[in-house]
């Protein structure tokens, strides 16, 4: 019996492994959060363009398949003929035209066109219309450990002065702009149709109507592991219908400017 105790004994601590004090706690490291980001088609447009209307019909078919994942501005730059006419229809901002001028938009360029998240393709930074369904689809793939979420939008129905909070982080050393985009929705207006005809009881959809702040590329930022704080402040035109505003917050890249990551979120509406 005591044989057989003795050789069992020698079977285990022949069998296990003596791992020194120093060895026995490895530091791993704390993974880095990536998710799914959202993304910003940009509709370039105008209300004289017959084909634009198809466009816009293509960007809501993406907006609805996508959800809070693809966020679409329609932009009408003032350099571009398809958007001049009677000031009645004008739907022109300044900083439409500064991001439009950036990608090398001019009076010849074709409408409808569009670009995604301000980035430059191999082709250029504009794209047909017929084209949107792949280019978003690709960019769905992408990740970001950047996120960016706003968490207070109002404005009071007397003074219209909109107050906007956005939480930003990033577990990199990330350096970036924050800028807040007024877009309003359902504005009835002028728009020229694919048969030639002009439909005076038209829908412009998602119009870009302001930034806010005094540079239209945003507020600079730096990132570092640690959640910031970005707060605006505007007011916002008599004429603009509340309740179909919403504000965008963009996260933009501050060296090639192209848009790192996207927020949306609807005006709390104080009645005064």
């Amino acid at each position: 019996m005591k044989k057989i105790l003795y050789i069992f004994m020698a079977v285990v601590l022949c069998g296990c492994e003596i791992i020194r004090e120093q060895d026995r706690e490895i530091e791993v490291p704390f993974p880095q959060t990536f998710s799914e980001r959202t993304h910003v088609l940009i509709e370039y447009t105008g209300f004289k363009c017959v084909n634009c209307p198809k466009a816009a019909a293509t960007a809501q078919d993406l907006s609805s398949m996508y959800g809070e994942r693809l966020i679409v501005v329609a932009m009408h730059p003032a350099s571009n003929p398809f958007t001049q006419g009677a000031s009645k229809y004008d739907y022109t901002c300044p900083e439409a035209d500064i991001y439009y001028q950036h990608m090398g938009g001019t009076a010849q360029t074709g409408f409808p066109t569009g670009n995604m998240d301000f980035v430059q393709s191999e082709k250029g930074y504009f794209s047909d219309f017929q084209e949107w369904a792949g280019i978003v689809a690709n960019s769905m793939l992408d990740t970001t450990d950047l996120h960016i979420e706003i968490t207070e939008a109002q404005s009071d129905t007397a003074s219209r002065e909109m107050n906007v909070s956005i939480s930003a982080y990033s577990g990199e050393d990330t350096e970036c702009r924050i800028a807040v985009w007024v877009v309003e929705d359902s504005i009835k207006g002028a728009q020229r149709m694919p048969d030639g005809t002009n439909n005076m009881e038209y829908y412009h959809r998602h119009v870009l109507r302001q930034t806010t702040g005094d540079d239209p590329w945003g507020e600079p930022v730096r990132l570092n592991g640690h959640k910031q704080t970005i707060r605006q402040h505007s007011t916002l035109p008599a004429e603009y219908d509340l309740k179909h505003c919403h504000v965008v917050a963009v996260a933009i890249n501050p060296n090639d400017k192209h848009i790192l990551n996207a927020a949306e979120a609807s005006i709390n509406i104080i009645q005064q």
